[in-house]
């Protein structure tokens, strides 16, 4: 089977990080079925979500149609939503239900070794940046 490396999902913005490792019913993927896929790993999101405001549309003169900014995203916020989600994925590679990936080579390692899934962390948004 040829090895697939996900570019990007959101698993660990869920609180229930256990059944990303046990395996779920719902959801876009967990542990079980990737490597049931061959995903050898991913890209990993950490975000905290702005405030989900529907907001009216802003038509223009000349056609074009401008959608007003959601509020910006408290630091504090972000960075305890981050920290959590970061911490999820620590988590998961300390029970040795996959490898945090820090550069290229953790992926032939763990392709090479024992079949382990990469996680590469990845933080979307600067909110919770300091």
């Amino acid at each position: 089977m040829q090895p697939v490396f996900d570019g990007h999902n959101d698993a660990l913005t869920r609180e229930d990080h256990e059944l990303l490792a046990a395996g779920r019913s719902d959801g876009h993927l967990d542990l079980p079925r990737m490597r049931a896929g061959g995903l050898l790993g991913g890209i990993f999101s950490v975000f905290t979500p702005s405030r989900r405001e529907r907001k009216r549309p802003l038509p223009r003169r000349d056609g074009v149609i401008e959608f007003e900014l959601s509020p910006a995203v408290d630091h504090r916020r972000a960075a305890a939503d981050a920290s959590a989600a970061a911490g999820r994925l620590l988590a998961l590679e300390r029970a040795g239900h996959l490898r945090l990936g820090r550069r290229a080579s953790d992926l032939d390692a763990a392709r090479a070794e024992d079949g382990s899934i990469v996680a590469v962390l990845h933080l979307e948004g600067a909110e919770a940046i300091d």
